[in-house]
């Protein structure tokens, strides 16, 4: 039930004194003099709200406040909200829309270390931020006053884009302590980016066949490259990637029929994910390509994601369409998925000698 400071039963729509179940709990001090009509001002408690996020949504194991409602009297400012738990950032969207009430929240979703904002798609690291526990163990103590937050239901709250490095390259110390930017590979077009870590991974493929016929390169003990299944192609990919930019394995799950899926790398601050297969004969191709496409359609919904890659590595023998592979397109709004196609040697797929 809401009440206004007297003690009386409010609501915040048609007079009624029933709460929406996992409604905000609020209170509504000007509503008596307004007889009860949509008040301009309205309070949440955030413990309160926390548990009706955890209730509603489901999977939540843990919620926190960060950014500026950690401080008073921050009014025009949303509430930031870490949510640990699901799968997906969708289940997060739903809630927020069900309530004109939780038009304010910018709700993050903790995966892999990092935050993905569920409302416009930035990405923060968590190691960065300063939390505040509201669930399942409220942190009363440094909460303090902030627990119950003042809003203004004429305000239109804009959510605060994090912003991106560009190309997000990497900065590394040295034994001087002197700090030297990696050179980067990406441009600010996403697009672009991927294919650019296409030609990357096809140009280590070229690199590694030329090996197996130089003479010095024979020489290795060890350093040979063989590709014999998927995983020697991530580990590839990360090998040569590595030095130009962040690049993080597994960094996040999604749901595929029923199934959770780990994304393969993710580049770019996340913004681009990467999904891998190899195919070594007709029937295996279809078969990976069926699940990629299935696989870079639920990237798109993750939070932060702007372009899901799926890079498909075939045996070189094997009959395929590669402009019909890489005509293939999915898109969420601005967000978009591509496939390209990069051929194996038969020779790299044995071990160097056999």
């Amino acid at each position: 039930m809401t009440l206004d400071e007297g003690g009386r039963s409010c609501s915040r729509e048609g007079g009624s004194d029933k709460r929406p179940e996992h409604a905000p709990r609020v209170v509504d001090r000007n509503a008596a003099l307004r007889g009860y009509s949509a008040p301009v001002e309205y309070f949440m408690d955030l413990v309160d709200l926390a548990a009706d996020l955890a209730h509603g949504v489901g999977g939540v194991d843990r919620v926190s406040l960060f950014g500026s409602r950690k401080y008073p009297g921050k009014v025009r400012s949303d509430v930031d909200l870490l949510v640990s738990g699901p799968a997906s950032g969708d289940v997060l969207v739903d809630f927020r829309e069900s309530s004109r009430q939780y038009q304010p929240l910018d709700l993050w979703l903790e995966q892999g270390g990092s935050a993905f904002s569920v409302v416009n798609g930035s990405m923060l690291a968590v190691e960065n931020l300063s939390l505040i526990d509201l669930f399942p163990v409220a942190d009363l103590d440094r909460l303090g006053g902030l627990r119950r937050q003042r809003f203004r239901d004429d305000y239109e709250y804009a959510m605060s884009m994090a912003p991106l490095p560009r190309a997000a390259v990497p900065v590394r110390q040295d034994n001087l302590l002197v700090t030297r930017r990696l050179p980067s590979i990406l441009e600010d077009d996403l697009s672009l980016s991927a294919q650019v870590v296409v030609d990357v991974v096809r140009n280590a493929i070229t690199a590694a066949t030329r090996m197996r016929g130089d003479g010095n390169a024979k020489r290795g003990k060890g350093s040979h490259v063989t590709l014999s299944v998927e995983y020697d192609l991530q580990n590839l990919m990360e090998l040569v990637l590595a030095s130009f930019l962040p690049i993080s394995r597994e960094p996040f799950v999604v749901k595929v029929s029923g199934a959770k899926r780990s994304a393969d790398f993710a580049l770019a601050d996340s913004r681009i994910a990467v999904e891998l297969k190899f195919a070594k004969d007709g029937s295996e191709l279809s078969a990976e390509l069926k699940d990629a496409h299935a696989v870079l359609e639920e990237y798109l919904r993750h939070p932060g994601v702007e372009v899901a890659l799926g890079i498909i590595a075939i045996a070189e023998d094997v009959r395929a369409d590669v402009n019909d592979i890489e005509s293939w397109t999915a898109s969420r709004g601005h967000r978009v998925a591509l496939m390209r196609v990069v051929q194996v040697p038969r020779a790299l797929m044995h071990a160097f000698g056999t």
